[in-house]
């Protein structure tokens, strides 16, 4: 899901998006793959339950019988119930052995956290792993919400939320009609595959165009769910937010610099751009093609910033976010900073 939003509809969608969730508690030993579904059975065998593997929970049960995950997803269904019992019986086995209990890994602890939806397995971690989910954060901001921040945007699917959020006290107008403001965006994910974090952002109201802040610490809060602790976490959550203010005003300095910084010749650009960058091809094409269209359009680096997160609009959300970052380091070395 990817929408502009007021907080009513984030709380609404996640609530709608928590129906059918549950987590359970099974010892190792009482699982087996069985035609490609997972299955385990919690005090007796009778109590068996069947559930169909996402791409991440399947890597974390590789992750945790050493099984390399590509290798694991290319084999036939058949083959990857044998492997996944073999190492699982292997596993058990030494841990059974072990006259002190412990294990190399924390991954391969004696029991595991599952977290599923419905019959399909969300996520296989530590019972370490301390449940800090979307509701969670959108609880932990909702203070902030009525303090003069705005949501703008966000996305979620079976792995990661992404939330937008915007403070239009500090809108500048950073050419004549062209309004950006300063914000945080974070990202939490409820099945391990995301530390909550934290990081300033820049958003331009006319297009809607975001920018991850180039200015000071790309990652304001970044804490995995282990060592996540209520007061704790609200205090150094009230300090990220803080600074994210501040890093937005230095944003907004940099961005009205880039105004008046010409480029000359874009595809050169875009050239140094690829170079530098690991980014998508099908984004690369995207953006040559539009300044083919109107070269005259993107003549300053600011022109060329917008090109870049405009475009970023239509990937997924998480390449979106790592987009908007690549343009924000990018005008910053240009500027020579």
């Amino acid at each position: 899901m990817d929408s502009v939003c007021t907080l009513s509809d984030l709380q609404q969608s996640i609530a709608q998006d928590d129906n059918g969730k549950w987590d359970k508690v099974v010892p190792t030993k009482n699982l087996c793959l069985r035609e490609g579904r997972l299955d385990f059975h919690g005090e007796s065998p009778a109590s068996e339950t069947s559930l169909s593997l996402t791409p991440w929970s399947r890597s974390q049960l590789c992750n945790l019988l050493g099984i390399p995950s590509a290798y694991f997803g290319n084999c036939p269904p058949e083959l990857q119930d044998r492997q996944f019992n073999y190492w699982l019986g292997r596993l058990v086995e030494h841990r059974s052995e072990d006259s002190n209990g412990e294990l190399p890994h924390e991954s391969k602890a004696s029991k595991l956290l599952l977290r599923g939806k419905g019959e399909t397995l969300r996520a296989a971690l530590s019972t370490r792993y301390n449940r800090f989910d979307n509701k969670d954060i959108v609880e932990h901001l909702t203070p902030y919400l009525s303090e003069g921040w705005e949501t703008t945007w966000y996305a979620f699917d079976q792995d990661i939320l992404h939330l937008r959020l915007t403070r239009p006290a500090t809108m500048r107008e950073i050419r004549t009609g062209d309004f950006v403001v300063g914000g945080m965006h974070v990202i939490n994910s409820e099945v391990g595959r995301s530390a909550i974090t934290i990081r300033a952002v820049l958003y331009r109201l006319v297009c809607t165009n975001g920018l991850i802040c180039p200015v000071g610490e790309r990652e304001l809060l970044r804490k995995r769910h282990v060592f996540t602790v209520g007061h704790q976490f609200r205090t150094e959550l009230s300090e990220a937010v803080e600074t994210a203010i501040a890093q937005a005003e230095s944003g907004l300095n940099v961005m009205q610099e880039s105004t008046r910084f010409d480029i000359g010749n874009v595809a050169e650009e875009i050239d140094e751009l690829e170079a530098r960058y690991p980014l998508p091809g099908s984004y690369l094409k995207e953006i040559r093609e539009m300044a083919d269209i109107s070269p005259s359009s993107w003549t300053s680096l600011y022109d060329l910033t917008n090109l870049l997160t405009l475009a970023a609009q239509r990937l997924p959300p998480t390449q979106r976010v790592e987009t908007e970052a690549v343009a924000g380091d990018f005008m910053l070395s240009r500027l020579g900073r």
